[in-house]
């Protein structure tokens, strides 16, 4: 992206998201992370696991599960910053509507 008039969805574009790294740069295919704590790295460079984490969404951080059955529905949410301004309260399951970058597809359903 050149300019912010790059972007094409900015109302679903993510700037900044309650993550436990610095960047991310999901692919439609990674995986959600399995400690909803901690999060994960090691799906790859820049994954999702990164970001899905359950900070928001009823119950305290600390409370969030450190070993998530793959793929039950994901419980929990984050804030995501959009380049339109804005800040979404997004639930886990819904960081995949996203479009990331140019090029991003949404899956049709989330990774198990």
């Amino acid at each position: 992206m050149l300019k912010d008039t790059d972007i094409q969805r900015p109302v679903l574009t993510p700037v900044f998201v309650d993550s436990i790294w610095v960047d991310c740069w999901p692919l439609p295919t990674d995986l959600p992370a399995r400690d909803l704590y901690n999060g994960d790295q090691s799906g790859g460079v820049g994954a999702i696991g990164r970001n899905t984490i359950a900070r928001h969404g009823g119950r305290p951080a600390s409370a969030a599960s450190r070993n998530w059955p793959a793929g039950k529905r994901l419980p929990g949410g984050v804030d995501v910053g959009c380049a339109d301004g804005h800040v979404d309260p997004a639930p886990l399951e819904k960081l995949w509507n996203y479009y990331w970058y140019r090029g991003y597809q949404v899956p049709n359903t989330r990774p198990p």
